[in-house]
Parts: structure tokens; sequence; C-alpha cells
């Protein structure tokens, strides 16, 4: 199983929303520092709706902390975020 598969798994355990086509952004380290996001994917069912992270899926997939959906609103993606 992919990371990414792992992934799509907890975030539809944690958050119900299940998410297909992942891809990396390979952003450089100014466009992470600047809070742009490492990997994203689609809604699966709102296509149109396009989530990511800037957490890295490792990171998401170590944390024991349950992850949850950060409504960003409109024009901005929602992003799936670690609870803290």
């Amino acid at each position: 199983m992919t990371t990414f598969e792992k992934l799509a798994k907890r975030i539809k355990k944690d958050t119900g929303i299940e998410l297909v086509n992942f891809r990396r952004t390979y952003a450089g380290h100014w466009q992470k520092s600047n809070g742009n996001w490492v990997w994203g994917a689609y809604d699966k069912d709102n296509f149109a709706n396009d989530i990511g992270s800037t957490y890295t899926a490792t990171e998401l997939l170590k944390s024991k902390k349950k992850l949850i959906l950060w409504k960003m609103g409109f024009p901005y993606s929602d992003e799936i975020i670690i609870d803290e």
C-alpha cells in the first residue's frame, strides 16, 4: 500500500471525506515556508473541491492526534490539518 493510499484511508476514518487523485506539488523551501501545500487531492463526492495540506503525508500518518478538515472558505481550498 502506498503512502497516499494509507493517507486516504486515515483521512476517510478521521474526517469521513474520501479523497482521490493525490498529487505531490514539489513545493520548494520558500513556497513551503509561505504556506503552500506539499500535496493535493480531490473530494470524491465533490470533485470541484480541491483539498491539500502543508503537512507532508508522512507527518499526517505519524500523528497520534485526529486529522481534521479546516474549511478555509471561498476563494481558498480546504486543508487537512492535525487537531492541536
